[in-house]
């Protein structure tokens, strides 16, 4: 289990978090979920950039410096210029030992107003990193190409050489799955993916990329959900109808609705040919929508992810953020060496998480009851679960490993803060009678 250790950086002092199968972090906002997911997706995209970095200008002695002056531009254009904060230290650790690493650190410099960013790897996964970028980039024959034709659709590469490095580059940093990011704010997105961007300024490359993924993906969707199973099953390994099935349903239950192009348009059917335009459909199907149909792709390619997500819950009413958490974990379930991660504000997402959790536990005593209820597909294993609560700058565990589920307290400490405001409020009504 990959684990991130945060001192310092953002709104966070200190954080140890462990990034099991499925992470949830909560916490009000600007709290610093979005920090953690964001360095996490960093991150995970290392052997990616290993794989597509290439400059026939660098001499073979400075390579490693300069892939890092590359890993620094990518940090700093995710997080901004970090001068303000002269001291932080962030480690990702890849490997259950810990001696496996990436380490992103700033001191003070010479200058008292300045201070420099310096990332770092432990000496074994620098030196394996430096063969690879050597092999990259030229110096070193790659005498052996391990080529897939079943290349992740979500990071697509012009060569199968470049393939076989980012699967080579994914081993070094024990990673067995494609990071996607999902960003919160997808309504926006959503209406800009049918447009050309080469012209419009994005915030991010998580932004950017998740733009570009939902542009392929709605090629892959555009003539819905069943003709995506149909033309997938044309080209690669089925995949299991059952478990297809079951993802349309949930998917169909959100959107109310279903995704389809039609006449140069994109809409959302209800029923026979009724429809609503997506740029008129309503904020729920917006923020939803991307979500949805790229796990639904991830389903059928069958295509490990790690897979972040923020705010699922944007929009949508309790009864969808069940489903959608639902689906999640349909993928988790089916698609080998898949994670998740969420950030969330919503105790309907933690209630969620619980059922299934709940559901899992039931089935071990009594399968064809439990399944009766919630069925199997969607149960959760509670050991793959981690939740976490950020508050002031810390991280606090949420997860009772006693009664394997997230603690109640903290799916109603909001709640309950109402409740005792509306009970002293009662108070001073009864008490003036």
């Amino acid at each position: 289990m990959a684990k991130l250790s945060i001192e310092n950086f953002g709104p966070i002092e200190r954080c140890d978090i462990n990034l099991n199968d499925f992470t949830i972090l909560i916490g009000r906002q600007a709290s610093g979920k979005s920090t953690i997911a964001k360095l996490v997706y960093f991150f995970k995209s290392i052997p990616l950039w290993i794989a597509g970095y290439k400059d026939e200008n660098i001499r073979e002695q400075y390579i490693i410096r300069e892939f890092n002056k590359y890993l620094k531009s990518k940090f700093i254009a995710l997080f901004g210029p970090v001068f303000h904060e002269p001291f932080m230290e962030i480690t990702y650790y890849f490997n259950e030992s810990e001696d496996r690493w990436v380490g992103i650190s700033q001191r003070p410099g010479k200058d008292d107003y300045k201070s420099y960013i310096n990332i770092r790897f432990d000496r074994t996964t620098r030196d394996e990193v430096l063969h690879l970028l050597l092999r990259v980039n030229g110096y070193e024959k790659n005498s052996e190409k391990h080529i897939s034709f079943l290349s992740a659709k979500i990071k697509d590469f012009d060569e199968f050489e470049r393939k076989s490095f980012y699967d080579e580059a994914s081993k070094i940093f024990n990673s067995k799955n494609t990071p996607v990011f999902v960003p919160a704010g997808r309504s926006l997105l959503t209406l800009l993916s049918g447009q050309i961007v080469k012209n419009i300024t994005l915030p991010d490359f998580i932004t950017e990329d998740f733009l570009k993924a939902i542009q392929r993906i709605s090629s892959q969707v555009s003539g819905g959900l069943e003709a995506a199973e149909r033309t997938f099953r044309q080209i690669n390994r089925a995949p299991d109808r059952a478990i297809a099935a079951k993802a349309r349903n949930l998917i169909k239950s959100v959107l109310n609705g279903e995704y389809k192009q039609s006449d140069g348009e994109e809409r959302i059917y209800h029923s026979g040919n009724k429809y609503t335009k997506l740029s008129v459909s309503s904020s729920g199907q917006q923020e939803s929508l991307w979500i949805l149909a790229m796990v639904y792709v991830l389903i059928i390619e069958r295509q490990s992810a790690f897979a972040i997500f923020e705010e699922p819950e944007a929009h949508l009413f309790p009864e969808a953020q069940y489903n959608i958490v639902k689906l999640l974990v349909l993928f988790k379930n089916y698609v080998n060496n898949s994670q998740i991660m969420i950030t969330t504000h919503s105790p309907y997402i933690l209630t969620s998480i619980n059922n299934l959790i709940a559901g899992n536990i039931s089935g071990k005593v009594d399968a064809t009851k439990t399944d009766k209820i919630i069925d199997r597909a969607f149960w959760l294993p509670e050991e793959k679960v981690s939740a976490y609560f950020l508050n002031d700058g810390k991280v606090k565990d949420i997860f009772d490993y006693e009664l394997n589920m997230i603690k109640a307290e903290a799916i109603d400490e909001v709640s309950e803060t109402i409740r005792s405001e509306y009970d002293r409020l009662l108070e001073i009504k009864y008490d003036a009678r």
